[in-house]
Formats: C-alpha cells, sequence, structure tokens
C-alpha cells in the first residue's frame, strides 16, 4: 500500500485505513468486520480465479486435435502397387479431425486382481454415424506382455473376438501400445487415469451430400455445398475417393500418440521423427483393418502431404503384419522394433509442393466404385498378359511426372500469362514455359489412353466413356493442365489440375453447363498431419 507507484485504488483503500484509525473503538471493530469480510470475499473469488485459469490451463494441455488431409492420386493409379514405380499424390483442404482429451473420473489406476493388468476406459465418439464405442486396453502390469483391446458389451462385459479388426479399434491398439512401452509405467498410469476420450469427424467433401441437399430444397452446386453445415451425418455412405479410411487412422493415430507425449510435444521434439512414427503406426492400422498390405499412398499423403510416392514395406513390418489380430492383441516389442528400426518406409515419399498459381479442382460424379475389386482384376491382367501395355503406361506415367515438376519450377507470372492462351497457341511457342507446358499435357493424355486401354483389356471401368467426354471437355479449356479420373479411377469423382483463377472459373462454367459434375469446395493443401492444442 505504501509503495510510491502504488494505484489509485491501493490509495484509497490506505486512506480508508488510516481514516478508520481516528474513530472511536465501537465504530472501529465494526468497520474491522466490514474490511475482513471484503478481504474474505476479495480472497475467495482470487481463489475460484486462479481454480478456473488452472482448470482451463490443464483442459488445454489435455485437449488435443489432429487433422489429416484427404488425398487425389492425379497419376501413378494401379502402378503404385509395384514398386519403383511411383505416382503423384496431391492432398487437400478437406481433413478428418480426432480430438482427444481425458474424461471420466480422475481415481487411481491400479491393477486388477483378477489378470494383474491396468484396465484404462476409452469412449470414441462419431457423431456423423450416431455410433459411440466403448473399449478398454488391458494393459499387463508387465509391460512386455501382449496388450489387447476389448470392445465393452452393454452389459459391461469385454468382448475381444466378435468383431473383426477395424480402423478405430486397430488405430487405438497400435498407438495405445506403442505410448505405453515408449513411457514408463508411472508416467502411462497419469495420462491414462481418467481415462481417454475421441471424438472423430470428417468434413463433408468426404462424402456424397447430393442428397441431402435436394431434400432440403437446394440444387447441387459449389455454392451450396460451401454452404452446406459442418460435418453433416454420414447417410447413404457414397464417397468421394479422398482416401477417408487412411485419413480417420492418421488422425486417430496422431491424436493418441500426441495425448501421450510421443509426438507433438508442447515443448521442443522432431517434427521429422513424429511424422515418421506416426506414418508407420498408422500404415500397420490400416494394412491390418484392410485384410491385405496395400499401395500405402493414402496414408503417407495424411501424414506428409503432396508428394511423389513409391510404395515401400520392409520385411519385418510384412512378417508383423502376417499376425493374426482377431483376438485385438499386441506385444510392445514387436510393434517398438518397428518404430525404432532405421528408417526404411521414407526413402522413396519424396515431399513436392506446387506453386500457388495451380489449383486443385475436385467434382463429384454421383456413382462410386469398388477399388479392391477393380485392383484385383487389373493385377490378374497384368500378370497373365498385360506387359507391353503396362510398360507403355509405366513410361507415360514417369514423363508426366517429370514434365509436371518441370513445369512447377517456371515463372509463375509466366504461367499465368499462358493459362490465357489457346493450347494450339502455346505449342508453336518456344520458351521453356510453354515447351513444358505442351509436354505436360501431352503425356498426361497418353496415360490416360493406356490407362483407359488398360480397362478394357481387363474388364474393369477404369475410366468409363461417360468420364471420358467429361475429362476431354475440360482439357480443351484454356489454363488446364491435367483432368481425368483420379487413383484407380470408376464413377467415384473427376480431378483437374489448372493454372489461375481464371481458369478455374472456366472449368466451374463447363462443369455448371453439363449438370453432371457437383464441384467440392475443396482447394490444395501443401500440409500433412497438423496438430492444435485447444
Amino acid at each position: 500500500l505504501r509503495h510510491p507507484q502504488r494505484s489509485s485504488e491501493s490509495r484509497r483503500c490506505s486512506f480508508w485505513l488510516e481514516t478508520m484509525a481516528e474513530t472511536d473503538a465501537g465504530e472501529k471493530d465494526s468497520r474491522w468486520k466490514l474490511a475482513l469480510q471484503i478481504a474474505g470475499g476479495a480472497v475467495a473469488l482470487g481463489t475460484a480465479l486462479y481454480g478456473l485459469s488452472a482448470l482451463r490451463r490443464a483442459f488445454s494441455q489435455r485437449s488435443i486435435r489432429a487433422t489429416a488431409p484427404g488425398k487425389v492420386l492425379l497419376s501413378g493409379g494401379y502402378l503404385v502397387v509395384f514398386p519403383p514405380n511411383e505416382g503423384m499424390v496431391l492432398t487437400t483442404d478437406a481433413r478428418f479431425t480426432a480430438d482427444i482429451c481425458a474424461h471420466g473420473s480422475a481415481g487411481a489406476l491400479k491393477p486388477r486382481a483378477s489378470d494383474n493388468s491396468y484396465h484404462v476406459p476409452i469412449t470414441v465418439l462419431s457423431p456423423q454415424f450416431d455410433a459411440t464405442f466403448s473399449f478398454e486396453l488391458i494393459a499387463p502390469v508387465n509391460k512386455d506382455a501382449s496388450h489387447q483391446l476389448a470392445r465393452l458389451t452393454e452389459s459391461g462385459e469385454h468382448d475381444t473376438t466378435s468383431f473383426k479388426p477395424s480402423y478405430v479399434d486397430m488405430s487405438l491398439l497400435l498407438a495405445l501400445t506403442l505410448a505405453r512401452s515408449y513411457l514408463s509405467t508411472e508416467e502411462f498410469i497419469a495420462k491414462s487415469h481418467a481415462g481417454v476420450r475421441v471424438k472423430v469427424l470428417g468434413d463433408n467433401s468426404f462424402y456424397d451430400q447430393t442428397l441431402y441437399l435436394r431434400e432440403n430444397g437446394q440444387e447441387p452446386s459449389l455454392e451450396s455445398m460451401a454452404r452446406l453445415p459442418p460435418h453433416l451425418p454420414v447417410r447413404d455412405g457414397a464417397k468421394n475417393g479422398l482416401g477417408s479410411s487412411a485419413c480417420l487412422v492418421t488422425s486417430i493415430v496422431g491424436a493418441v500418440l500426441a495425448h501421450y507425449g510421443i509426438v507433438a510435444k508442447e515443448h521442443g521434439g522432431d517434427e521429422n521423427d513424429d511424422r515418421r512414427i506416426v506414418h508407420h503406426v498408422a500404415q500397420l492400422a490400416h494394412n491390418v483393418a484392410q485384410g491385405k498390405i496395400g499401395s500405402g499412398f493414402d496414408v503417407s499423403a495424411a501424414v506428409y502431404g503432396p508428394q511423389s510416392y513409391r510404395r515401400s514395406m520392409p520385411n519385418h513390418a510384412r512378417s508383423f503384419l502376417s499376425k493374426d489380430f482377431r483376438d485385438h492383441k499386441v506385444v510392445p516389442g514387436d510393434l517398438t522394433m518397428l518404430i525404432k528400426e532405421p528408417d526404411s518406409w521414407l526413402v522413396f515419399a519424396q515431399k513436392k509442393s506446387l506453386p500457388d498459381c495451380f489449383i486443385l479442382m475436385l467434382g463429384c460424379v454421383g456413382g462410386g466404385s469398388e477399388t479392391t475389386g477393380m485392383v484385383k482384376r487389373v493385377n490378374q491382367w497384368k500378370d497373365e498378359s498385360g506387359d507391353r501395355l503396362w510398360k507403355l503406361y509405366e513410361r507415360s506415367n514417369k514423363a508426366f511426372m517429370h514434365s509436371l515438376e518441370a513445369l512447377a519450377a517456371e515463372d509463375e507470372q509466366e504461367l499465368l500469362v499462358l493459362a490465357e492462351k489457346d493450347h494450339d497457341e502455346i505449342a508453336k511457342m518456344n520458351t521453356s514455359a510453354a515447351k513444358n507446358w505442351t509436354k505436360c499435357r501431352k503425356f498426361f493424355k497418353m496415360l490416360r489412353e493406356n490407362l483407359k486401354e488398360v480397362g478394357k483389356r481387363s474388364g474393369t471401368d477404369i475410366e468409363p466413356d461417360v468420364q471420358t467426354r467429361r475429362a476431354d471437355r475440360a482439357m480443351a479449356i484454356a489454363g488446364v493442365i491435367a483432368c481425368g479420373v483420379p487413383g484407380a479411377g470408376g464413377y467415384d469423382a473427376i480431378v483437374a489440375l489448372v493454372v489461375g483463377e481464371s481458369a478455374r472459373q472456366r472449368v466451374l462454367e463447363c462443369w455448371t453447363k453439363s449438370n453432371d459434375v457437383l464441384p467440392l469446395p475443396v482447394s490444395l493443401d501443401q500440409k500433412g498431419i497438423q496438430w492444435t492444442r485447444m
């Protein structure tokens, strides 16, 4: 109170105390009581506010969001299954989100006498599918023993065998088991004592929203899609081929590992190593849930962002995936070995970034394709009689990827000028940018033709005629570098890569007039998995 720089409030308080000393004893006593009451109230209020602040800080430390971007395989469909072939993978701003926090009572987590194991409760909420899943991780006191994930029935009993390994439960099992192996028992218990809650959501662009729009009296369009409430319920399940399962797995794995402080540490940490760990765990979980070893480009893109991808799966990972996971058990040492071994997974995943003037466009065509069956038919045809055509497809894909990389290195302003010219005019120009522009379009056209022929000979509708007409219309538009069916093809979607906003508007106008493509409100996103503390 007597500090020379005290506030006016403190000076008034000092004056009040000094004048109180000059009053008679009875009045002084009542004033002191009032002062003590005021002081006590102020202390209580301050304590409450401090407690709320501490609670908020504690919650912010526990609540973490991990998001993973959807992918578009622009080139290399079917080829990426067979190294050393590569695919050009772009990523979008459509993301899957996993929010994780502690929940439930904060009592001590003690091993149960029945099995000498810690039982960590886990709740997974999926509002879009109106679903809630309850699990328990059964973590033995001996951290080297098998860990098991049990689904809880309505009666609270454990169920470990009646459900097949799924994307959700394998992501939880592998991420939690890895966390247990990295942490001391005390650290693991401190993060687990209140249980874990995970909420997963996918952006609307992952799913076909045509039915919702029409039921609500809206014509499907880019504008009506952009106005939709976020994270609408998923009804008919039709998807747009953005890799929703890979994004789901990657976001859950990233969230769980961040919650336990294995990755995305609040202070410091190696971002490259964080992504490596998430990538390896997510690849394993995704493959186990699929029941096969897939190409892996969708998970890699969800973790790292746009890239030139070449499949690589180490032998010890194949050995791990050959195990039977129907009992939802995993030995921590088996998993840790795969994560801590010298890196052999990422040698061929090279991050690629495109200039800001490149714009990714994606359209929903109201269909859907069964990728697994398509890949099986193509692979069978390739093994039996497809060698010559396959090699033509390989060469055209490689040439396109090289020409796209060269085009992306050109001056952006020069590219924007070219985007306003007719393609035939550009073909007559002698500049480096014009030559790379023409080459890029030429090789993309060649790979499309080769892939369509692969589909015909294998009995697989990779680029259906209706999709060919859509792509050809867009390819004729000024500013369009590539337009075709992404990934395994079929009726999932149509993709276009254009230069400049004017070219984007021209393609939108084309799609709107044709009335058979619903443009999706997505764009290029150069980032992979991202973490946010909430």
